[in-house]
């Protein structure tokens, strides 16, 4: 089944018009009409909204092929209360999104930082000097204008 065909069937399961769906996950109308008619896929955003919206669809049937939805299985008292339950084939696996080996606090620290540059010190000065070349011949330096981080500006004009 693919995604598009996903999409459909959670139309079906909740009894949606694609109108309703889409206004109900904050989504353009013409976005689930051109999934429905095959012109377009859906993006991540639009699957994220609807597993967020409607959590019984996870994302792991969404994405794989081989995941079945089964909707006959009768609900449990614990955390999955109310949820569809989805299974590839008959054994259900639970796979943590993030092994806990994974989550590291340290990690923040060894993250490679890229190498700013630390700004070049200019005197007014050696300004001053280097609006006296003129760098094609035949050609006069009308300005210099130099922009700060801060949103001001400096214009220069030779003497």
């Amino acid at each position: 089944m693919s995604i598009n065909d996903k999409i459909k069937q959670v139309l079906l399961t909740k009894n949606l018009s694609p109108s309703y769906l889409a206004d109900d996950i904050g989504v353009q109308r013409s976005s689930i009409s051109h999934i429905l008619s095959g012109r377009n896929r859906p993006s991540l955003d639009i699957i994220q909204k609807i597993v967020r919206r409607f959590p019984e669809f996870n994302y792991e049937w969404f994405l794989d092929d081989d995941v079945q939805l089964l909707t006959e299985q009768a609900p449990t008292a614990d955390s999955t209360a109310g949820r569809l339950d989805v299974t590839r084939g008959q054994t259900r696996t639970e796979r943590p999104l993030v092994a806990p080996s994974d989550i590291n606090t340290e990690r923040s620290a060894s993250v490679n930082r890229p190498n700013v540059p630390k700004p070049i010190a200019v005197s007014e000065g050696s300004l001053q000097q280097s609006a006296d070349v003129s760098p094609i011949a035949g050609k006069q330096i009308d300005r210099i204008l130099i922009f700060y981080t801060d949103g001001t500006f400096r214009e220069y004009t030779p003497a």
